[in-house]
């Protein structure tokens, strides 16, 4: 689990809108940050689901799909 951790704060270093994590408990995150378009403060929340897929995927995914990625150099 720690590991996952680990992981899931690397990427979101990579999303300057993020601005904390929550680890509810070991099936379910919680992601705050600012939305991109309003620049209020949201919040979503993971769980794994019935299928088997964790939160932590689902949160990556969330991002990838809904959150602009820090410009690299």
């Amino acid at each position: 689990m720690l590991e996952a951790i680990e992981t899931i704060s690397k990427g979101l270093d990579l999303y300057p809108d993020t601005t904390g994590l929550e680890i509810t408990d070991i099936n379910a995150v919680t992601l705050h940050f600012t939305d991109p378009v309003s620049e209020k403060p949201c919040s979503q929340r993971f769980e794994t689901n019935e299928h088997g897929v964790l939160a932590g995927v689902q949160l990556i995914n969330w991002m990838e799909e809904s959150l602009p990625m820090k410009k690299l150099n």
